[in-house]
């Protein structure tokens, strides 16, 4: 996501921003792996760190009255680890007095917050019954007299930002599958993993200028590597480099279960038209085992001499 947006963006003067909700229950802790939100599975430190969001919304919903140290505690430390995106702070209205909401905004704004987001629309303060009091009159009046203006994102901006990003898919040569879990390294900096679909992000990669040139390799345990030399990345902008990985299976696995048996023959079979006669479909390639361009007696022997039977590690990859 943090990957295509910018290149969706078609409108400069409203950018998309990639936000998120962010666990905050409890305290906040000195060290995020003991907060709430890690516990939870949602490590939002390490998202705001690699920029994967523009702008993370902390829900510091807390009863000013029960809990003032507790929301203050989590403003604090959110504003910490915002590394150099937004950050939003949510404020709960419907647990406390306008007052006490007014007391939360500001101390909010006097900690560095980028913005506020308050809960909720329609239940917008904890007395009385509805219809609910005017927040929004008493918000114009006593909280928000000026309009606000949104904040830049200067990240996405080539003029002022020194990093870029690089994204694409690692799939296999010949066939087009997808590879879960490939690693892909950009130069030196730390890897990362691609997805289920085969997709990666790297985030932050250092530019300046006219740009960046970086070695880019894409591993997989047990499979070739591969790498693509000085991929140019610019300032600001999400360059993409799709990768193919070699199978290390056998040519003759077929169906890649890790042996080569009937299973592997029967799609054998049903790609086998004769010598000098194209392949009767694209997902033929692979049964054309010495790469003339048919499936024939010479691609079935082959086969016949890797063939080893069920549940048995291929012994040749021709």
């Amino acid at each position: 996501m943090s990957a295509e947006l910018p290149r969706l963006d078609s409108d400069p003067q409203r950018p998309r921003r990639h936000s998120a909700a962010l666990v905050t229950t409890g305290d906040a802790p000195p060290t995020f792996a003991l907060s709430s939100a890690y516990l939870s599975f949602q490590d939002w430190r390490a998202w705001m760190e690699a920029g994967y969001l523009d702008m993370g919304v902390p829900t510091c919903f807390y009863d000013e009255t029960l809990s003032p140290l507790w929301y203050r505690h989590w403003v604090d430390a959110a504003i910490g680890w915002r590394y150099g995106r937004h950050m939003s702070i949510g404020v709960a209205l419907s647990l406390n007095s306008f007052a006490d909401a007014k007391a939360q905004i500001e101390y909010a704004r006097s900690a560095g917050a980028d913005g506020i987001a308050t809960y909720s629309y329609s239940v917008t303060n904890r007395t009385g019954t509805p219809p609910w009091p005017d927040w929004y009159g008493y918000a114009g009046a006593n909280v928000f007299p000026t309009p606000a203006v949104p904040p830049g994102m200067p990240w996405r901006d080539p003029a002022t930002t020194t990093e870029g990003t690089l994204c694409g898919q690692v799939t296999e040569a010949g066939t087009g599958e997808p590879i879960d879990d490939a690693t892909v390294r950009v130069g030196a900096l730390p890897p990362v993993q691609t997805d289920g679909n085969g997709y990666y992000a790297v985030t932050r990669i250092p530019t300046s200028g006219s740009g960046a040139s970086y070695d880019v390799t894409a591993t997989k345990a047990g499979w070739p590597s591969v790498t693509h030399e000085a991929v140019e990345l610019v300032p600001g902008a999400v360059a993409i480099d799709n990768l193919e990985l070699e199978s290390p299976y056998a040519s003759s696995d077929f169906n890649q279960d890790d042996d080569v048996d009937l299973a592997d023959f029967s799609l054998l079979a049903a790609c086998f038209n004769g010598p000098n006669r194209a392949p009767a479909s694209w997902s033929c390639s692979r049964p054309d085992l010495d790469n003339d361009g048919d499936v024939d007696l010479a691609d079935f022997g082959v086969f016949a001499s890797c063939f080893n039977g069920p549940n048995r590690l291929p012994v040749c990859v021709p």
